[in-house]
């Protein structure tokens, strides 16, 4: 992970080059990345907690998969810690994309300047004045991407997991394991970075063992949930309507394998390698430092919407499933009568079976 002041460091070495405009550009589309799963993901929510299936509380909140709802049908106590985390890293990347939104504000207006005023010195004083808020504001970031990247997302992960596989306590106490220690070999790192204490090649290696084990969390949950779900593959089929129309069959499958990839946390997964890797990269090579900042400026993000983006795919999944009921009432309803002629055919048969019982006063042959 780079220092808090290397925003500032990269901004001046990009002025007056054409990459200050690639690494906004970034910004610009985590912008509109973050703005469009906002919005996204309070519709999800609404349309969940409006749904008429019959869903646990917990699955409407969490980032869990529909396999919950074959071991966690009535049990919600548990889950408030869980949303109180999910809830906390939903704010956290909303105020690191409001951090990123504020430094491509300062970084185009300082190009802005420096490209109009001709007076030297007060391009460097503007620049000064830069770098103190870019500092600033990159601590802020810093500290946001730090609790969601490297202390929630872990347990978020390992939490599903546990839920999915009913609470075992072996599950239990590997997820503790896993999380503490990351926890703690990340807090390790930081005090060596920041420290002269030992060798750079002994500071990359226990880098090297930090993201690894770090990494290994997401991996080791996927593999955990692509196996139950691969086990209640054909259960899950039954819970969504088939269709008889080749397009709609075609795009609720498209939907569900969709919605597999992200329960199963696979492209979470291929994210986190890819900053594990680009990170280890950077640290031994320089030339790896700005394509280390891009996936450095999109994992926090990552890690705060990826939740949502179950929720977006789920709430999807069960829209396809209440129009399939709601059109099957309509079906059903229209093999009903009119009212009118209802009421006709019942006083119909009110008369007959008056005239019926009439007639078996006369005879013994009556049977009820």
């Amino acid at each position: 992970m780079p220092e808090p002041n290397s925003t500032a460091v990269s901004f001046g070495e990009l002025v007056g080059s054409s990459d200050i405009w690639a690494f906004s550009y970034t910004r610009v589309t985590n912008v509109v990345g973050i703005l469009a799963s906002l919005l996204h993901g309070a519709n999800a929510f609404l349309r969940l907690q409006i749904s008429s299936v019959a869903l646990p509380p917990a699955c409407l909140l969490n980032p869990v998969d529909l396999t919950v709802n074959f071991y966690d049908r009535h049990d919600t106590r548990r889950a408030l810690p869980i949303r109180v985390i999910f809830g906390s890293i939903y704010v956290l990347c909303t105020v690191a994309w409001a951090v990123d939104v504020l430094v491509l504000w300062e970084e185009a207006h300082q190009h802005r300047f420096s490209r109009t005023s001709t007076s030297s010195q007060q391009i460097s004083e503007a620049g000064g004045a830069l770098i103190g808020i870019l500092f600033k504001l990159a601590t802020a970031r810093e500290a946001c991407a730090v609790v969601t990247q490297y202390l929630f997302s872990d347990v978020l992960s390992l939490w599903r997991i546990y839920v999915v596989y009913g609470r075992p306590r072996w599950l239990r106490l590997t997820a503790l394991s896993i999380s503490v220690s990351s926890s703690a070999l990340y807090i390790v790192d930081e005090v060596l970075r920041s420290q002269e204490v030992g060798s750079t090649g002994f500071k990359v290696a226990f880098t090297v063992v930090t993201l690894s084990v770090r990494g290994s969390a997401q991996v080791f949950s996927s593999l955990f949930i692509a196996k139950i779900i691969r086990k209640h593959q054909h259960e899950m089929k039954g819970l969504f309507p088939t269709y008889k129309d080749p397009s709609r069959r075609s795009r609720l499958a498209t939907i569900s394998v969709l919605y597999a990839i992200l329960a199963m946390g696979l492209v979470y997964s291929c994210f986190w390698i890819a900053f594990v890797a680009g990170d280890i990269l950077s640290l031994s090579s320089g030339d790896w430092k700005t394509w280390f900042l891009y996936i450095d400026a999109l994992m926090c993000h990552i890690s705060g919407i990826f939740p949502t983006l179950s929720l977006i795919v789920r709430a999807e999944l069960i829209s396809e499933h209440d129009a399939t009921d709601v059109s099957r009432l309509v079906n059903t309803s229209m093999h009903f009568e009119p009212k009118a002629d209802t009421e006709h055919r019942e006083h119909l048969e009110l008369a007959r079976s008056s005239q019926g019982i009439q007639s078996s006063g006369h005879t013994d042959s009556y049977a009820p």
